[in-house]
């Protein structure tokens, strides 16, 4: 059963971001590595966190990849750090809009994937985060763009597996409780 999620949950991916190539944030120019850890710092503090290390995060084991979430062809970013993983393989995951040469952070949430939605809201494709919670159980998080930020409009768990193993024909969607 394991392998019928796996491959599932590497479909999903895969369908949704087929042409997005993740690089670790070390291979980033100088310049952009430095307006991104600028943008993490301003989140940080905002949230009343510790803030970011410099030198761990431009040179850490965080992905980036480059999207185009809006209308024009702007650069977003979509940061995975995957230091912060679980042992599940769920791991931070930030969005950052490009905006008067420099970054800020869109969305953060946790997940194992995400998936640029072709629906849009206020201009901006509709993004999902899926968060592998077990073998037999998946979450997925949707979020819609309000004018300056992603919020959760939506969330449903994704059932491969009843309680004793029997797997199941079709997944079933639920509401998140």
């Amino acid at each position: 059963m394991g392998l019928i999620v796996l491959s599932l949950c590497a479909l999903f991916a895969v369908a949704q971001n087929e042409r997005v190539k993740s690089v670790e944030i070390s291979a980033l120019p100088a310049p952009q590595r430095t307006a991104i850890v600028a943008a993490l710092k301003r989140w940080d503090r905002r949230l009343g966190r510790k803030p970011v290390d410099d030198l761990q995060a431009s040179t850490g084991s965080t992905l980036v990849d480059t999207v185009h979430l809006g209308l024009a062809e702007g650069n977003d970013l979509v940061l995975t750090d995957r230091s912060s993983c679980s042992p599940t393989g769920n791991c931070s995951i930030l969005v950052l809009r490009a905006a008067q040469g420099r970054y800020r952070v869109v969305l953060d949430g946790i997940g194992q994937t995400y998936a640029i939605k072709r629906d849009r809201t206020n201009g901006f494709r509709n993004i999902e985060l899926s968060m592998h919670g077990s073998a037999a159980e998946s979450t997925i998080k949707a979020y819609k763009f309000n004018g300056s930020r992603y919020l959760r409009v939506g969330c449903y768990n994704v059932i491969f597996a009843t309680s004793d193993g029997t797997e199941l024909d079709r997944p079933r969607t639920t509401p998140c409780p």
